[in-house]
């Protein structure tokens, strides 16, 4: 369907609440040393990857790569009172570039397979990038999963967090429309890990 405008808007948001009881290398409030730390990850390409850990101040743990937007870790206590990781996933990035099982991370364009890698949109047929036999799986070859975000770290009363970006180019992966995407996570001091995300294209 046709549409006059220049830009389509979407936004949506996740909400887990974990239990019921350029940045400085670090940022820390006063409150329980809530705090946000960046880490190198290691390289992709010879780019830097960063990790991101962030703590609230019940000592609570969350930490994000920018390389996928992957959560490499989820740090809360069990039902006893110790603290676990619940995630599966690796210590360094190049361990997820040799292996790609998409842990924890963004996928896009497009969750799921498009049938023989084509769709059509307003009368004109896009071939994708194919990469599960046919199809094209989880936004293709290279999708949001296996790119390098831009990120910021956030500190707000509530809780730390960090802000990533991506603008994804017209035709990549053979997708029409330039698509810029934000995600941001969030860790709060009631103990939500919450995850926006936000999307404008200038194709709809």
């Amino acid at each position: 369907m046709k549409r006059n405008v220049l830009a389509s808007a979407v936004v949506a948001g996740v909400v887990l609440t974990l239990c019921s009881c350029s940045l400085p290398s670090r940022m820390t409030s006063q409150k329980g040393q809530a705090m946000i730390e960046k880490k190198p990850f290691g390289q992709v390409d010879g780019q830097n990857v960063d990790l991101y850990v962030l703590t609230n101040a019940n000592g609570l743990k969350a930490s994000i790569t920018n390389y996928g937007g992957i959560m490499t870790s989820l740090i809360v206590p069990d039902k006893n009172g110790k603290m676990e990781d619940i995630l599966l996933g690796y210590d360094n990035v190049a361990a997820y570039v040799k292996q790609t099982p998409y842990f924890n991370a963004l996928i896009g364009r497009y969750g799921n397979r498009i049938g023989k890698a084509k769709f059509t949109l307003d009368g004109k047929t896009y071939t994708l990038a194919a990469n599960d036999k046919e199809n094209s799986l989880h936004g293709g070859i290279k999708g949001f999963d296996k790119v390098i975000w831009t990120a910021e770290g956030i500190k707000t009363d509530s809780g730390v967090g960090v802000k990533l970006a991506y603008l994804s180019k017209d035709m990549e992966e053979g997708y029409p429309g330039n698509l810029m995407v934000n995600v941001t996570y969030m860790l709060t001091n009631n103990n939500e890990l919450t995850i926006e995300y936000r999307a404008m294209t200038d194709k709809a």
